[in-house]
């Protein structure tokens, strides 16, 4: 699939897939293809995508998606605390209940994992640059509720390896983009989300 978007907003998309790569999130294949982005079908024409508005409608609220998805396991719920904590660090405001949901085994209707990560363009610098460091915000508030409510990024880190943000890993995302940015702005701006989170505070 090929969409098309500012610089900005192409950027934006494939830096959250770069991102996601390097610290071992599942996440949406994306390529530049100036002008547009392409993707890969991550259903490789075997699985079926079943967005979590199948599931909870149109209610985005976190610790009601993570109980929904519990049920289907400890993994898909982890998959689901890994979506939460980029879109924290990445500033998407854009995460609703059709770009997110789970895999089904086309045959079984079995539940097979998270659907990976998609759906980034509206984060990040894809609404211009803030004026000043970068401060708390509404999702960053959110993912502190839900983790007071439920324990959930705690218990993720107790059974995985927690990531490590590096300005020069994010460089580095940023050069493998190939669209120009301000890369000292998006080390402050990504390493700064990164320390709003519950599993930077541990």
């Amino acid at each position: 699939m090929y969409k098309a978007g500012t610089d900005a907003e192409r950027f934006s998309e494939l830096f959250v897939y770069e991102l996601c790569k390097a610290l071992g999130f599942p996440v949406a294949e994306y390529q530049n293809c100036t002008p547009y982005i392409r993707t890969k079908d991550f259903t490789g024409g075997k699985l079926n995508f079943e967005p979590a508005a199948y599931l909870v409608g149109d209610d985005e609220d976190y610790e009601i998606n993570y109980q929904t998805f519990l049920r289907f396991g400890q993994e898909v719920a982890d998959r689901y605390v890994e979506l939460l904590l980029m879109d924290t660090i990445c500033r998407n405001a854009d995460r609703h209940t059709y770009n997110y949901g789970l895999l089904r085994d086309q045959k079984t209707g079995k539940v097979v994992s998270l659907a990976p990560n998609f759906d980034n363009n509206i984060a990040l610098i894809s609404g211009g640059m803030d004026d000043g460091p970068r401060r708390p915000d509404l999702l960053t508030e959110l993912l502190e509720e839900f983790e007071a409510a439920t324990g959930a990024v705690a218990s993720y880190a107790a059974r995985h390896a927690v990531p490590f943000l590096t300005p020069e890993l994010i460089a580095q995302c940023c050069e493998k983009t190939d669209i120009p940015v301000d890369v000292e702005y998006m080390q402050q701006f990504v390493l700064a989300g990164w320390n709003m989170t519950p599993l930077a505070k541990r």
